[in-house]
């Protein structure tokens, strides 16, 4: 083998475990601080840039490797960035607000990086070393362990009974990036791309997402497998009993799972507790997002082109929380009706490249991690996961894999 070879499969071996280590340590990092977590992942993702830039790629490279339309994606985001932050020296708010809103478009512009990276990475062979549903897997199992030591750790469980855990701030955090794993496994067993380590991980993700209890995350769960479901019937490739067999693991799961639903906060009790089901109406729940919705909305009328900058929410709001809980609200705050509308139509334009190049021309093999999107979308409607950096990070690892296969799909009909 020619040694230049060899020494970029090595490389991106490398890589591939870097950046799995670096999703594995993100999903433990807030702690009790998100700003800490937030932090932590920001030095990792420089640290991933520099090793990259240093190991295998050079500027040139890149450049021409990676399709145009992934450089306007990357830096359209710098830019949009970049305005929000040059918001805020037409904002009449402290310092303290100004600083953190820079820290914040720092961290953004970072996740911006690494998207276009990966992109090359993702285009190049060496992306097949990298499978993101093993590695949340894995994650998953660790979080599983620390979740059954709190459980049997009296001075661990007090906490828990209320849903505090000694390595995560708040067990939605863990959901966020459980959801991901759980929605590519389900979707790949309605293809039969399964094998008995795929039916294992997919029990253990399901089974800790319906243990930490998160609404949001299980219906965001199950639209992602209906409309994975209507696109499968459309291509003529649905499989009734591949249905079932997905709804039998979904049976055993919960069965499993049973004997550890012991708090009001978690596994079904959520939703088959009349008193859980009242509160979820409740002005602790609904009604408080639907506030918080209220408020944000005036915000962005306040400010309605280009908005107060990053980390406005948690500055400006009156009744509290780090973020509204929808994340085009949260972006209507923060970047404007000119930095929303970029978003979306960013959002937009590659879930149509992804269906029209790909998932309608036959190349299923995407549709896993498209659901993957799909379902994290749909949890950011009523959830804080494009605000925290852990979901952040993964969802642009997710753009990136998609907008790199679909360039890869180009070249072999080009």
């Amino acid at each position: 083998m020619n040694y230049s070879i060899l020494k970029l499969y090595s490389s991106n071996c490398y890589i591939s475990s870097l950046l799995s280590v670096i999703i594995c340590i993100s999903f433990f990092s807030t702690f009790y601080t998100p700003a800490l977590g937030a932090f932590i992942i920001f030095t990792l993702e420089v640290f991933f840039l520099i090793y990259v830039h240093r190991n295998i790629m050079d500027i040139n490279r890149i450049a021409f490797r990676v399709n145009s339309l992934n450089r306007y994606i990357s830096f359209t985001f710098v830019l949009l960035t970049l305005l929000g932050s040059a918001s805020l020296f037409f904002t009449s708010v402290d310092f303290e607000f100004s600083i953190s809103s820079l820290i914040r478009s720092l961290y953004i512009t970072t996740h911006f990086c690494v998207f276009y990276v990966l992109c090359f990475y993702f285009s190049d062979e060496g992306g097949v070393n990298f499978e993101l549903s093993y590695v949340l897997t894995v994650t998953t199992c660790i979080a599983v362990l620390f979740s059954l030591v709190s459980f049997v750790d009296p001075s661990l469980r007090e906490g828990l009974k209320e849903g505090q855990f000694f390595f995560s701030a708040n067990r939605r955090y863990q959901g966020y990036l459980v959801l991901i794993p759980t929605v590519m496994y389900s979707i790949r067993l309605l293809m039969k791309q399964t094998n008995v380590s795929s039916y294992l991980g997919l029990v253990v993700c399901l089974g800790y997402l319906v243990w930490l209890g998160g609404r949001g995350a299980i219906v965001a769960y199950l639209g992602s497998v209906a409309l994975a479901a209507v696109y499968l019937i459309y291509c003529n490739q649905f499989r009734a009993s591949l249905m079932l067999r997905l709804a039998l693991v979904w049976l055993f799961t919960v069965v499993i799972t049973l004997p550890l639903n012991v708090f009001k906060w978690n596994g079904l009790n959520r939703f088959l507790d009349p008193g859980q089901t009242l509160d979820a109406l409740s002005s602790s729940s609904m009604v408080a997002r639907y506030e918080l919705w209220q408020e944000a909305y005036a915000n962005f009328l306040d400010k309605p082109w280009f908005g107060y900058g990053a980390e406005a929410h948690y500055y400006i709001t009156e009744i509290g929380f780090l973020q509204p809980h929808n994340f085009i609200l949260q972006w209507l705050v923060e970047f404007g009706l000119v930095g929303t509308t970029l978003l979306l139509s960013l959002m937009a334009l590659l879930t149509w490249r992804v269906c029209s190049k790909a998932l309608f021309r036959g190349h299923r093999h995407i549709l896993p991690a498209f659901m993957a999107f799909a379902a994290l979308i749909a949890q950011g409607l009523i959830d804080g996961n494009f605000y925290h950096a852990a979901p952040l990070m993964v969802f642009f690892v997710l753009c990136a894999y998609m907008a790199a296969e679909v360039t890869k799909i180009e070249e072999q009909q080009s």
